[in-house]
C-alpha cells in the first residue's frame, strides 16, 4: 500500500488528508489524527465554579417544573 498525503477539495478546510491506495487503485482517505493532551485535575476555584453551576442548573430545573405543574392545574 501506498501513503501519501494530499489535499482533499472535499473537505470544508484545507487541512491534510491521508490516502492510501490499494493494489486495484481504490483510494481511501483518512483524517488527520488531533494532537493528543491530557487532562488536569480541576483546581479548587473550578471545583466550586462547577458546583456553582450544578446548583443554578437544579434550580432552573425545580423552576421549570414548578411553572409547569402550577400551568397544568389553572384550569
Amino acid at each position: 500500500m501506498k501513503h501519501r498525503a494530499t489535499n482533499s477539495p472535499h473537505t470544508l478546510w484545507s487541512s491534510a488528508m491521508y490516502t492510501t491506495i490499494n493494489e486495484t487503485g481504490q483510494l481511501n482517505n483518512y483524517a488527520k489524527e488531533p494532537k493528543m493532551y491530557y487532562a488536569h485535575y480541576p483546581t479548587f476555584w473550578e471545583q466550586r465554579r462547577y458546583a456553582q453551576l450544578g446548583g443554578a442548573a437544579v434550580l432552573l430545573l425545580g423552576l421549570t417544573l414548578a411553572v409547569a405543574f402550577a400551568a397544568s392545574s389553572v384550569a
